[in-house]
């Protein structure tokens, strides 16, 4: 059960009725979600559940067995490379931003290129203060991929006394 420190109670129930669903009684799953960054990351207080929810949701469709997607994906990219030839386009890409505001994945291309270096600084300024706080959180390790969403809400907690999780229910909109 501390394996789930950091989550809601009701989060903890749903995690024991998707197990109790799947014929496991008395324990607990984590269902994946898309997209691959779950929000528990930022929740869940153990860095080795973080890991482990992080690789599933990335290994997810890449398994074998029935659910694996990599055949559909492949089927996929030849139908859209075989529908943008039809259309007379050198690639799906081109037929997609042919009538969008790029125009063409060359400028697509080059406007992440002059985007990526700025992004790049940002995200390593980001890094660093995150480190900062799993330092003085008493943290002996480097921040790695499953770290980034629960350091991040730290800092947010730390700095700007901001707390997401209990903001969430105020701002969920209505699924009917």
């Amino acid at each position: 059960m501390s394996e789930l420190d950091g989550l809601t109670p009701g989060q903890i129930s749903a995690a024991a009725e998707a197990a109790h669903e799947r014929g496991l009684t008395g324990r607990y799953v984590i269902t994946l979600v898309l997209p691959t960054s779950h929000p528990y990351l930022a929740q869940l207080t153990n860095r080795g559940v973080r890991e482990r929810l992080l690789a599933a949701s990335r290994s997810r469709g890449i398994r074998g067995g029935l659910f694996d997607n990599r055949a559909l994906v492949l089927e996929i990219s030849r139908l859209r490379a075989e529908r943008a030839r039809l259309l007379g386009f050198d690639s799906h890409a081109a037929g997609v931003t042919a009538d969008q505001t790029a125009k063409s994945p060359e400028a697509v291309a080059d406007m992440l290129g002059r985007l990526a270096p700025a992004a790049a600084r940002n995200a390593r300024v980001e890094q660093a203060d995150l480190q900062v706080q799993i330092d003085a959180d008493g943290g002996d390790f480097e921040l790695a991929a499953w770290d980034w969403a629960f350091y991040t809400e730290r800092v947010r907690r730390v700095r700007y006394d901001v707390d997401t999780a209990a903001m969430r229910p105020y701002f969920e909109l209505p699924s009917g």
